[in-house]
């Protein structure tokens, strides 16, 4: 969703999409979970036969239960088109009712808390798959992945065994499986023992101490072979068992090579490695890889010799912290599995091979998420309270790695590193959720994650910060250097509190200074001591917080051309005649420009999406820069504004500085064939430093003083001024999305659904002048001044 006018008013606020988060506080209640208030399950031992060849499978489960209220009598467990025998209890055969999907079985007695009780289920059938998950068969190998992308829920350990198939409920294992011989068992924990049985089988046991929730419950039968060797861990050596589906091991043996750095980063950041062993195997036919405990299930093309894959190693090892030694408590905090996981791949990448490294991976995921995450995912949602469709996607994992990382800025890396592993050793084999990380960190350091998590974690949308201006006093030797940065907003409903930021300070012969502080709110001032007065300021210039801006980098020496980046831009260099190294930098920044300071004679609409930033002389080169602009899904909808005029009105705007007007660029060619196409094609012929713009003459548009006046026609604020409370009288309400109330900061002090009729609550704001905004359904917007009293 776009806003297409707010740009027009600047003078009255900033203003951007607005999407509000999905569920209050962060709290989401979920069905699957209730049953285990009533029934905890203690242990679940599984002693079945495997038949490769027929595609079948057979025995019965040992569920062992505890009833957490009196008078239990009724137990229902989930179980995926099987065909259940018969079920046996304490008192013999007991009765159930089956339907397919849940078994409930009636326990013929009542039973209390004091009570425990080992159900016995005779079962068998064709393990049933839902394309990603479940039970699969490739060649002469058969495996479960615990978790499906599209089953609801999306544990799928009932489609393997009886269980409480939700997040909540954990227990301990044990496995009897029995195989034709020469054929190998790997399931979760280690192996206790193997048994050659009569007519060409071989029994196969298993046990795992520490609880797992149902969609970590592992098992995989084939002609495996498998390497074994230890790791050194932070309390003892680990147990490693890898399992190839290959007869020539070696590949695997080299696509693992890397296996104990991670596990040394990992345990460094989040504490001791919790489970019985490290171990993965090779799953024919799979896409990805799945996180099971000890006994991760590993595509086989990613075992290939090479490193190529290890982040993907790197990904799943990382979840034995962050969802399997605590788990979310509902898949709409999915982000703190799978995001925290994305963000250990980087983890593992900077301390493996350095920053750079983590830092190329972090800006290609970053330019994929602020171009796809809300074309594939509808809009730019929070990463908490995401809708089932979306539980594995974009948002969860790529912004959630964003988000994580922007988390080890805010708390700085000592006190990231305590916090995860405190919190992670609180939710010991338990659940966690976002609303209970935020408070063990507010409790447990000396900042307020309020100031992060209602922003990053429970809003979408992005900020984007840049330097607005500075001022430079001469102080002796040395110089007093105040910087303004300012925060702009791409689809974000409020300005993001406090955060620390870096700023590089480079003099005119390019010495260098970074300085890391705090920015909060839409305008930021810094006060610094110099010693020298700064020529040029770079934002962010390690990449490390990650927010809307994308950058390529180059150190020039020579003519050349490198291909369209992370700045939808293609550069070409001539004419070069520098004596050293030139550096250039080209930030591409996903947020709405500045609009003009004083409306030009004829009325031009400047983007609302994006703008570019050239830092860096090109006084000893010509370059020439190549983009399309793109009105598509493909291209983010970056550019539908302007797009939609007809081409001869679209133009290039340019200016040096913030504190210079925007005016048509001089050395530019623009290839538009109209609005029907919503591509054009923009070459740049000279470009130089500073700021460039995509604009469109528009006579609609008028000036800015006839767009401010009409918005003060066709609704009113009733009573304005307003002591307590005031309603909004629209002639077409159910036009009307959501209210914001925008102090003269532009500040947003209150926001709210619209509700025609219903008074909006201001007793509690302080007396002053404010604006009232109308967020309408199709991404536009009004605003009105209100008094306050």
């Amino acid at each position: 969703m776009r806003i297409l006018f707010s740009k027009l008013f600047l003078i009255i606020l900033l203003s951007t999409v607005i999407t509000l988060s999905s569920s209050a506080q962060g709290v989401y209640p979920n069905v699957e979970n209730q049953r285990s208030d009533s029934i905890d399950i203690v242990h679940t031992h599984l002693e079945l036969e495997l038949d490769i060849g027929a595609r079948y499978l057979s025995g019965y489960a040992d569920v062992t239960i505890t009833p957490k209220i009196q008078f239990l009598k009724h137990v229902p467990l989930d179980l995926l088109q099987y065909d259940v025998d018969s079920i046996v209890g304490p008192t013999g055969n007991l009765s159930f009712n089956y339907d397919d999907t849940l078994l409930t079985i009636d326990l013929g007695l009542f039973y209390s808390i004091t009570d425990t009780i080992t159900l016995r289920i005779f079962y068998q059938g064709t393990p049933k798959n839902e394309g990603w998950g479940g039970f699969k068969f490739s060649g002469s190998f058969g495996y479960q992945v615990g978790a499906g992308f599209e089953a609801k829920p999306h544990n799928v350990g009932r489609y393997f065994y009886p269980c409480f198939d939700n997040f909540r409920e954990r227990c301990t294992y044990s496995f009897g499986i029995t195989v034709e011989a020469g054929n190998k068992v790997t399931c979760n924990g280690t192996e206790q023992s193997v048994q050659t049985l009569p007519g060409n089988k071989v029994r196969y046991e298993y046990a795992i101490d520490q609880t797992l929730p149902s969609y970590l419950v592992s098992v995989a039968a084939g002609p495996y072979h498998d390497i074994i060797f230890k790791v050194d861990g932070l309390a003892d050596s680990i147990p490693v068992e890898l399992f190839s589906s290959n007869s020539n091991t070696n590949p695997m043996r080299l696509s693992f090579q890397n296996l104990e750095d991670a596990v040394r980063i990992y345990e460094s950041y989040f504490g001791e490695y919790a489970f019985d062993r490290i171990g993965y195997y090779s799953a024919p036919g799979m896409s990805g890889a799945m996180e099971h405990a000890g006994n991760i299930a590993y595509m086989s093309g990613a075992i290939d010799g090479t490193t190529d894959w290890e982040t993907l190693m790197a990904h799943e090892l990382s979840h034995h912290w962050w969802g399997n030694l605590a788990t979310c408590l509902t898949p709409e905090d999915m982000w703190l599995n799978e995001g925290f996981a994305s963000f250990c791949e980087r983890l593992f990448l900077e301390h493996k091979y350095g920053w750079n490294r983590a830092r190329e991976d972090f800006e290609q995921n970053k330019y994929d998420v602020l171009r796809f995450a809300h074309v594939n995912e509808e809009y730019h949602r929070a990463i908490s309270g995401v809708p089932h469709e979306y539980t594995y996607g974009t948002h969860v994992y790529d912004k959630g790695a964003m988000v994580v990382q922007n988390l080890r800025e805010f708390l700085g890396d000592s006190l990231f590193i305590s916090t995860m592993t405190g919190f992670l050793q609180e939710r010991r084999f338990d659940t966690m959720s976002s609303i209970g990380l935020q408070d063990y960190i507010t409790q447990n350091t000396p900042l307020d994650a309020s100031e992060f998590f209602p922003f990053w974690v429970f809003e979408g949308g992005f900020p984007d910060y840049v330097v607005d201006s500075v001022v430079t006093i001469p102080n002796g030797q040395e110089y007093e250097v105040q910087t303004f940065i300012q925060q702009k907003l791409n689809s974000a409903p409020e300005f993001y509190g406090k955060i620390p930021l870096e700023i590089a300070f480079i003099s005119a012969t390019n010495d260098t200074v970074i300085l890391k502080d705090t920015v909060d709110g839409r305008l930021t001032m810094w006060n610094h001591i110099l010693p020298f007065a700064p020529s040029l300021t770079i934002v962010n210039p390690n990449e490390r917080l990650q927010f809307a801006t994308t950058v390529d980098a180059f150190n020039i020496d020579r003519d050349g051309g490198v291909l369209a980046g992370n700045t939808f831009l293609g550069y070409s260099i001539s004419n070069y005649t520098g004596q050293a190294m030139q550096p250039l930098r080209i930030e591409h920044h996903w947020a709405p420009p500045d609009d003009f300071r004083t409306m030009p004679e004829r009325a031009i609409r400047i983007s609302d999406s994006r703008y570019w930033k050239v830092i860096g002389s090109t006084d000893s080169m010509t370059v020439t820069a190549q983009g399309i602009l793109q009105g598509t899904a493909n291209g983010a909808f970056l550019d539908t504004t302007v797009l939609s005029f007809p081409g001869d009105s679209i133009l290039l705007l340019y200016r040096e500085s913030p504190a210079d007007e925007w005016a048509e660029y001089s050395s530019y060619t623009l290839n538009h064939a109209g609005p029907g196409t919503k591509v054009a094609m923009l070459i740049i012929s000279d470009l130089v430093e500073g700021e460039y713009a995509i604009g469109a003459y528009d006579a609609v548009l008028g000036n800015a003083e006839s767009i401010i006046g009409s918005l003060k026609h066709g609704w009113n604020i009733i009573p304005n001024p307003a002591a307590d409370s005031f309603i909004i009288d629209h002639p077409n309400a159910p036009l009307v999305k959501s209210i914001k109330v925008i102090d003269m900061t532009g500040q947003v002090v209150l926001k709210a659904f619209y509700q025609e009729g219903i008074p909006l609550q201001v007793g509690n704001i302080s007396a002053g002048n404010y604006v009232v905004t109308l967020e309408f359904q199709d991404g536009t917007s009004s605003s009105k001044p209100i008094i306050l009293q």
